[in-house]
């Protein structure tokens, strides 16, 4: 018989087991045999007596809500590899509502043998938005036979939409051991060869060639430090436009180079877009490299709310905990996935232009939108994911000015209608700036003031070698740094006090006492956290954010002084803005085509 093509496989990976939670469970604990062992070396898991073995986390888990929707598939078919004596039951978790099991039988096999247990899909009209499949194996006791679970997957037995020839883009700069570490465990696999899937490495600091592998399916080129937009956008070109476009390549996935990646979601989003009903972007879940089970974001709206803002619609948190999981799997249209892990047709990249040359930070949600806007869906397909390192504590210092400026820039150049004024956008400016005054951080504040002014100057800024701007930038925040007090990173974090309402009242009117009524710093306040709220910094002290895992030490000096000057600009800055926004607006819409355009970034990469 012919058998359903595989759309999930199912994982147990052997070496990542601090994320063992979100592929599978067990009534009882791990031992080695579960987790690798000569003797079981091929097989999936072992099922002990007594034990309950639970194929239901983010990754083993099939949410067939999700996939009927963005399909419209009828029916799925679980198939597993499997030996011995055991209950098989499958379950369907429905938020919100009764879960049903729609099938539970018997597994009985003395050789090695493979199942297909077909499962109908609820009709759309009754399915509950979120539901997911999973299944438990239970062991027999009365048999003395040791059950083993060899292989499986979740499957489809009609044929594929569309023909999918895959073409994968990472950019790098100076992260050796991640980005090769990934391209070794893919290559090892085989998938290159197996699912015709061509690989480009993007090398922004050249460094990586003698070091990269002999593999057909694998290409490589270097360039000067373009960032990541100008990393992607490279790879995008040479797959849609230049040398690499002979393999017919048909959908690009673009991933992030500081990432750790099961090799499987590279099947997992080929077969998403061989059966998504129409042309869409499919993208796959962030979790937290150093803490495994945590998951971050799986697909986001840009400035719904309010200008610059992220927000999304599911919980973050442990993946493995059940109001997590509840929360995702709806065949929501989001307005951008990150380019940590995101996939999209070669057709749409002729439509609507190639990105454009932002350097970093926003690059994702500007062509996200773009696609959105050309009337393709964006979708973060639930059981697909990397691990990225954490964001948390990160420091954000130089990074900020590329923040705001590019998102101004995508403001003026996507058609998207936004459902504020220019007078809300500069109040957000002004928002912005204050926090950053109210915590002494001058430079950063420096940073959004140059960003405002750098995006009134119009599009000759993206035209600028990224080097000369991200210079200018680096000495715009250096040159607020202050000494330190001598190892003041090895001090404790300092207890956090809530101030009254009228002292946070006081404490903004007067931008923590520098304007108005001063207060000299004595003491320093210490946090471990680089984005800890004003309202927590005592009166009558500086500020240091410590963080060991990023191994940053900042220090935010109180200068009254610094603060007067630059609340002085800022009001300067948002006058010009007021005054000049629908006039640049319309000069930014003048450039799309040429800032998006092959021509444009092949002068502009060379």
């Amino acid at each position: 018989m012919d058998f359903p093509k595989p759309i999930y496989n199912l994982l147990n990976p052997t070496d990542r087991a601090t994320a063992r939670p979100l592929f599978i469970g067990s009534s009882r604990d791990f031992p080695l045999p579960l987790i690798g062992n000569a003797n079981y070396e091929g097989v999936l898991a072992v099922l002990r007596n007594h034990e309950i073995l639970y194929f239901g986390g983010y990754f083993n888990s099939f949410f067939d809500y999700e996939f009927q929707k963005i399909t419209g598939e009828d029916r799925v078919t679980l198939s597993i590899y499997f030996h011995g004596y055991a209950i098989l039951r499958v379950i369907r978790d429905n938020p919100g509502s009764v879960w049903d099991i729609p099938h539970e039988g018997v597994l009985r096999a003395d050789n090695p043998q493979w199942f297909h247990i077909d499962i109908p899909l609820p009709d759309p009209d009754a399915a509950v938005p979120g539901s997911r499949l999973r299944f438990e194996l239970h062991s027999q006791d009365h048999h003395d036979v040791t059950s083993l679970l060899i292989d499986g997957y979740w499957g489809i037995k009609s044929p594929e939409k569309r023909e999918v020839n895959l073409g994968v883009v990472m950019c790098t700069y100076n992260n050796e051991r991640l980005c090769l570490d990934n391209l070794l465990r893919i290559i090892s696999t085989g998938l290159l060869e197996k699912e015709n899937i061509h690989f480009l490495l993007v090398d922004n600091a050249a460094n990586l060639k003698e070091k990269m592998p002999r593999h057909e399916n694998v290409h490589y080129v270097s360039q000067n430090n373009l960032g990541g937009a100008g990393g992607f956008t490279r790879g995008i070109m040479h797959f849609t436009h230049k040398s690499l476009e002979h393999l017919n390549v048909s959908h690009l996935l673009l991933m992030d180079d500081d990432i750790s990646l099961e090799p499987e979601m590279l099947i997992r989003i080929k077969r998403l877009q061989e059966y998504v009903k129409e042309d869409s972007v499919i993208g796959g879940a962030m979790f937290n490299l150093t803490d495994p089970c945590g998951l971050h974001e799986m697909g986001a709206f840009f400035s719904r709310e309010r200008p610059s803002s992220l927000t999304t619609d599911h919980v973050q948190g442990m993946a493995s905990e059940h109001h997590v999981l509840n929360s995702i799997g709806r065949a929501t249209e989001y307005d951008y996935t990150a380019w940590w892990f995101c996939s999209f047709s070669t057709d749409s990249v002729r439509e609507v232009g190639l990105p454009y040359p932002l350097f970093i930070r926003r690059d994702d949600t500007e062509y996200g939108e773009r696609l959105r806007n050309s009337g393709r869906k964006i979708y973060c397909a639930s059981g697909v994911g990397i691990w990225h390192a954490p964001f948390q504590g990160k420091p954000i210092t130089w990074m900020q000015y590329f923040d705001i400026r590019n998102d101004y820039i995508n403001f003026a150049l996507t058609d998207t209608e936004r459902p504020w004024s220019i007078e809300d956008m500069a109040k957000q400016i002004d928002t912005d700036i204050r926090q950053q005054l109210l915590r002494f951080d001058y430079g950063r504040a420096e940073l959004i003031l140059l960003a405002i002014e750098d995006f009134l100057e119009g599009p000759d800024i993206l035209k600028q070698d990224p080097q000369i701007v991200l210079k200018k930038v680096r000495d715009a925040y250096d040159q607020y740094q202050t000494t330190p007090p001598k190892k003041y990173e090895t001090l404790p974090s300092s207890p956090i006090k809530k101030a009254s309402k009228i002292g946070r009242y006081l404490k903004k009117l007067t931008y923590n006492y520098q304007y108005g009524i001063r207060i000299k710093p004595k003491n320093l306040f210490v946090a471990d956290d680089a984005h800890i709220h004003w309202q927590s910094i005592p009166n009558d002290a500086s500020f240091a954010s410590v963080n060991n895992f990023w191994r940053v030490y900042q220090y935010f000096e109180k200068q009254p002084s610094v603060c007067k000057t630059l609340i002085k600009r800022k009001k300067r800055t948002i006058n010009r803005f007021l005054n000049r926004y629908d006039e640049v607006i319309k000069i930014w819409k003048s450039s799309k085509e040429e800032l998006s355009s092959v021509e444009f970034w092949t002068k502009y990469v060379d």
